[in-house]
């Protein structure tokens, strides 16, 4: 199944949308960057799909572990479509521990252990730089 994700016309749009299925990570994640851009939120990797399909995204910040879809779906289904969407999996997992080759995909892995409001934002940044945008 291919779906098409829309991608926003500027930076100016730039919009990040935050998928996990912890409440409280996705209002830390939220906290670390509103103040920067506008964030929405997804509780599983499948509502992920659906906002990525109804907006305008430069961004996911997407917890690798949720019910219904989990983030390697999510990745995988993002890279076959069209869209261009830097993409930042988090995780209590250390990285050696995820099997995927997420940097194949274009994607930063992070350490929910490890976030703050600076390494989140780097993180975007970094995500943002490998599509080469």
């Amino acid at each position: 199944m291919t779906t098409t994700l829309k991608k926003p016309a500027t930076t100016r749009d730039f919009r990040v949308l935050i998928a996990d299925d912890s409440e409280s990570d996705r209002e830390l994640a939220a906290a670390h960057l509103d103040t920067r851009w506008p964030v929405e939120r997804a509780a599983d990797g499948l509502e992920a799909i659906h906002k990525l399909r109804e907006g305008n995204f430069s961004a996911l910040i997407l917890d690798w572990e949720m019910p219904r879809m989990g983030g390697a779906e999510v990745l995988r289904h993002i890279r076959r479509s069209d869209a261009r969407i830097a993409v930042v999996i988090t995780s209590g997992l250390d990285r050696d521990k995820i099997k995927e080759n997420i940097e194949e995909h274009a994607a930063v892995y992070l350490n929910k252990n490890e976030m703050s409001a600076n390494t989140l934002q780097y993180a975007v940044h970094l995500a943002v730089h490998l599509l080469g945008e």
